[in-house]
């Protein structure tokens, strides 16, 4: 295909990134197709564009397909009497009528029986052309020739035959000539499972590395908005004002690691979805491995993020100094991280408009977001709600992020001389003079309690969490496979 030298070149966008030619992206979308070594190949002019000896060359590959047992048809605009020989069946049609159909050799003698002998060192091809072209000014007499010619082939051997194999052939309900029978057995891929697999990764992470501007977005997005959230929350004092803004800095983590990643893997994964579906039909791999390539290619930064983010807003505000708790706070981010990321393929895969998905994502995410521990306490959920509330990442992430900071301060500042004392319900403080009113939140127990946690409770969230993940990647690769099957369908009509 004379692609070998461009094999490290991009293959570019056009008026936004330079790459290939454009004969060699028709090179290359040719011999993109030639993966799977399919039976049957059916063209639309594959020489256009092409200088002879690419057509020939082009053309030759598909004539060795044919000696291995492969059906190749192609319309052909002007080809060369090079590439004029390299058919072995032809047929031409002129003012929507059949005028010779049989072997390319025997077509020359054919139109010499009709008076339309070809000129010698003449090309056979443009001779066909000539003869059945109707000529301006001409068209009477051209549309007479026409005629006669192809009342010619209708009367010759070759129709003759060719109406004796339709007779005979096996034809299905729909008028189609094939036995599906032979076809039931036969997988569309050529590649085994791990093959797909192996080869997927290594072109997405190709991708990602010739085109890093996504990742590079992502981390500029990630660092600013720590660096932003943690000056708002600086080394924060363990007293009644910094237990309401340690917990408010909970919920700007989990807020950044659902909006940030929902709504960005929303706006990318959708304009995959035409390559995935014309190479998922031509039979060069299957579903499951696109779905489980991408997933893994991506899995990393969507760790590295997590933790730099978590590592930037844990040394900004300061929060329990301890490895254990870091651990488990960047467990939570990770793992809301990456139910966002699965939810934001849900919503892809769910909704074929972009516009929609984004719009449909709010009215999920805003009310899981609501019960989620940060503006109602979780005691007091209405009882109609309560179901969302299992469904709602934020509240077992919240819990965690609250029994993991608190469990272990056994002493809290409360207010001076005045007796200002501070009365929390979930993220929002009330302030009041008289201790009567009040009560002095003095250890991390009462902060947890006050919010309707339990430590006991943090194994659960955490598989909680995981079943999210798994259950929203889950219900996307069915969305994405139900897509590619209804477009298959689409396709056959």
């Amino acid at each position: 295909m004379g692609l070998a030298k461009c094999s490290g070149v991009l293959i570019g966008v056009p008026g936004k990134l330079k790459g290939i030619s454009g004969g060699e992206k028709k090179r290359l979308a040719f011999a993109s197709e030639l993966l799977t070594n399919p039976p049957l190949m059916f063209l639309d002019e594959p020489t256009s564009g092409l200088d002879s000896y690419m057509a020939k060359n082009i053309l030759g590959t598909l004539k060795a397909m044919t000696k291995r047992g492969r059906t190749v048809i192609c319309t052909i605009h002007q080809p060369s009497s090079e590439v004029f020989e390299l058919f072995d069946r032809l047929m031409l049609m002129t003012e929507g009528q059949v005028s010779y159909l049989g072997p390319a050799p025997e077509a020359g003698a054919f139109f010499k029986s009709c008076g339309f002998p070809i000129p010698r060192n003449y090309n056979p091809a443009d001779h066909f052309v000539r003869t059945l072209a109707v000529e301006p000014g001409n068209e009477d007499n051209c549309r007479n020739k026409i005629k006669s010619i192809c009342e010619r082939y209708i009367r010759s051997p070759q129709a003759d035959y060719i109406q004796k194999v339709i007779t005979s052939a096996r034809l299905s309900d729909d008028g189609i000539m094939y036995d599906e029978e032979s076809f039931a057995h036969t997988s569309p891929y050529k590649a085994g499972w791990w093959r797909q697999l192996v080869v997927l990764l290594w072109r997405s992470g190709t991708n990602n590395i010739r085109e890093p501007t996504v990742f590079k977005i992502r981390f500029v997005q990630i660092v600013t908005l720590a660096v932003i959230f943690g000056l708002v929350y600086w080394h924060q004092t363990i007293d009644q004002t910094g237990v309401s803004n340690i917990n408010g800095s909970f919920y700007l983590m989990q807020m950044q690691m659902t909006v940030g990643f929902v709504f960005n893997v929303v706006m990318l994964f959708p304009p995959e979805f035409p390559v995935f579906l014309r190479e998922h039909f031509d039979g060069i791999y299957r579903v499951d491995t696109y779905f489980l390539s991408k997933t893994i290619v991506e899995f990393p930064q969507f760790v590295f993020l997590p933790f730099l983010f978590t590592l930037i807003m844990y040394l900004f505000v300061g929060l329990y100094s301890s490895v254990e708790a870091f651990l488990v706070c960047f467990s939570v981010n990770l793992l809301v991280c990456n139910i966002s990321v699965s939810f934001g393929y849900l919503l892809s895969t769910a909704f074929s408009n972009v516009g929609l998905a984004l719009a449909v994502g709010p009215l999920f995410i805003g009310p899981c977001m609501m019960i989620g521990g940060y503006f109602v306490n979780t005691a007091s959920i209405p009882v109609y709600f309560i179901w969302l509330k299992y469904l709602s990442w934020f509240t077992y992430a919240n819990e965690i992020m609250i029994v993991n900071q608190w469990k272990r301060i056994t002493n809290i500042t409360c207010a001076g001389d005045d007796h200002i004392r501070s009365t929390i319900t979930s993220n929002i403080t009330i302030s009041t003079a008289s201790p009567s009113e009040v009560r002095c939140l003095s250890t991390g127990t009462d902060i947890i309690e006050m919010l309707g946690y339990s430590p006991s409770n943090v194994p659960l969230d955490f598989v909680m969490l995981l079943i999210l993940l798994i259950g929203f990647r889950v219900i996307a690769f069915i969305l994405l496979a139900l897509r590619a099957r209804k477009s298959f369908k689409l396709e056959k009509k």
